[in-house]
């Protein structure tokens, strides 16, 4: 009976140091978002598509275009990484 405690206690100790440990990390990361004084933070889902455009001419590179959407249909923005 006693074995069978201290195994589930050693369990529960595991448990909770990776739980600490996870916390630490979450933590040194609002640590560091702070520092950059943010007015507002929000986690939301988005649509996020890419997609390649240009023709590969000098005049019309190739580029990745990643156009970003609410979940609702709400266009947010375009973004161009310039050229692929």
């Amino acid at each position: 009976m006693k074995n069978r405690q201290k195994e589930k206690a050693t369990v529960k100790a595991a448990s909770l140091e990776k739980e600490v440990s996870k916390l630490k990390d979450e933590n040194a990361f609002l640590k560091q978002l702070l520092k950059d004084n943010p007015t507002s933070l929000k986690v939301e889902k988005i649509i996020h598509i890419t997609e390649r455009i240009g023709s590969g001419r000098s005049d019309d590179p190739v580029r990745e275009v990643h156009k970003l959407w609410t979940n609702d249909g709400k266009f947010i923005t375009s973004l161009t990484s310039y050229p692929v």
